[in-house]
């Protein structure tokens, strides 16, 4: 006989609801158990992304090396030790003693190699926009004052009315009689829109004031150009800057215009400056992918060659390049492809001979660090590197011939000769590597039995 076993109402609640809660529990637990795990997994991906790209960027790859903790911490020692113990608290602090071991470790590597603070690092970059805050002029120290021998187009110097030949006897209310160039510069610089007192001689000695307020300055790279009555162009390049592209550009089709028939490129005294500024001026001279120069770097997959980039008709006229020993790094690359591809004769003396590419990284408080990080040859294979280029055509010149002839361009054709003569103690002189470099052009049109 079956029995049938009765349930209590009350038992049976109970039994459902712990049931039910047992089920909720072990739910939450579930829950919580994906969530951790999910989020222990987004921890680990972001955690292991961070690692591989720190491993990626070879400065923080260091990180990783026990070599690199024990050497930091002989580093932290002697700074540690310095500041404690030496005598001039003025010169010992961790800040000046970091800025000492950054700059002495660098300039250790080569000549080339630089740090910069970050006051330095600022007026590194506006150099290299060719960019400062002044009033734009060019001055040259004399025992009578500081010489204007140049004002920039459009400057505050123009607008105040300042001209070649203005001799700055005070700034504000200091003489700079006696001063060299760097502190007169340094006197007159100031912040943007800061006004600046200048008294001055001119140049038929009369005594004259001018309040000039001082602006963002940006020199030109492109420094001279004009076109004779010959059809005989010239174009002098001061430096390779972010703005050298654009205005090389303009100046060109200015000159072609003008009717422009040969050609000559003056790179002396430039020192170089933007690898891909210079790369691009070869571009207007010759047909797109010619090779310019190959860079070296410190792994195979660094090493690159660089071609000519433009995708416009390059210009055909003949044309020479003038170098010198102030010729350095991109000026030297520009002549050297040039002349190995049989574009251009170079005409002057040997280049300075700077072979090798700086890179400039930012650091976190502002500063940065110039570094050597590739070499260059030419697209034949010569290195340049404490060789220099050796123009084709030499014609020497003397230090004092330079010199002069340095000034002579800075001052133009602003002032007659008698004035020239009288404010700088010698007459004008010719330049000879010029009219070399035209004659050869001259000549090179001749012998091609083009007509010039």
């Amino acid at each position: 006989m079956m029995q049938l076993r009765v349930v209590k109402p009350l038992a049976l609640a109970r039994s459902l609801l712990l049931s039910s809660l047992f089920q909720v529990k072990l739910k939450q637990v579930l829950l919580q158990m994906w969530v951790r795990q999910a989020l222990f997994l987004c921890v680990g991906v972001v955690i292991g992304g961070a690692i591989v790209r720190i491993y990626q960027d070879p400065s923080s790859r260091a990180w990783f090396k026990g070599e690199y903790w024990s050497e930091l911490n002989r580093v932290g020692e002697a700074i540690r030790l310095i500041e404690a113990r030496y005598y001039d608290r003025n010169v010992s602090r961790f800040n000046q003693l970091a800025d000492r071991a950054i700059s002495g470790l660098v300039q250790s590597m080569d000549r080339h190699s630089a740090y910069y603070a970050p006051k330095q690092y600022d007026h590194f970059n506006n150099s290299m926009n060719m960019r400062y805050y002044g009033i734009g002029i060019k001055i040259r120290a004399t025992s009578e004052g500081a010489l204007v021998t140049h004002v920039f187009k459009d400057a505050p110097a123009e607008s105040a009315g300042l001209m070649v030949g203005d001799r700055i006897t005070k700034v504000g209310d200091y003489s700079v009689i006696g001063l060299n160039t760097t502190e007169v510069g340094n006197m007159i610089r100031g912040n943007a829109g800061s006004g600046v007192l200048l008294t001055m001689v001119n140049v038929l000695g009369k005594i004259c004031e001018a309040e000039v307020i001082r602006g963002s300055i940006e020199m030109p790279s492109v420094e001279e150009a004009w076109v004779d009555e010959n059809g005989t162009g010239y174009l002098r390049i001061s430096q390779f800057s972010r703005s050298t592209e654009e205005e090389v550009d303009s100046v060109l089709h200015a000159m072609q215009a003008e009717g422009m028939r040969r050609v000559v490129l003056d790179l002396r005294d430039n020192g170089g400056g933007l690898l891909d500024s210079a790369v691009a001026v070869a571009g207007f001279f010759l047909p797109s992918d010619k090779p310019i120069v190959k860079v070296i770097g410190r792994t195979p997959h660094e090493t690159r060659e660089i071609k000519s980039p433009r995708t416009e008709p390059p210009l055909e006229q003949p044309m020479t390049v003038l170098i010198n020993e102030g010729s350095a790094s991109g000026s030297e690359l520009l002549a050297g492809a040039l002349a190995k591809l049989g574009r251009a004769s170079t005409v002057g003396e040997t280049s300075f001979g700077k072979g090798s590419v700086q890179t400039v990284f930012p650091l976190a408080d502002g500063a940065g660090i110039r570094l050597t990080t590739s070499t260059y040859c030419l697209p034949d294979g010569t290195n340049l590197h404490q060789k220099g280029l050796a123009p084709i055509f030499l014609v020497p010149c003397s230090e004092e011939e330079e010199s002069k002839l340095r000034l002579q361009r800075d001052v133009g054709k602003e002032l007659d000769d008698h004035t020239y003569e009288e404010l700088f103690g010698f007459p004008r002189i010719p330049d000879h590597q010029l009219s070399a470099a035209i004659e050869v052009l001259f000549h090179a049109g001749s012998r091609n039995g083009s007509t010039q």
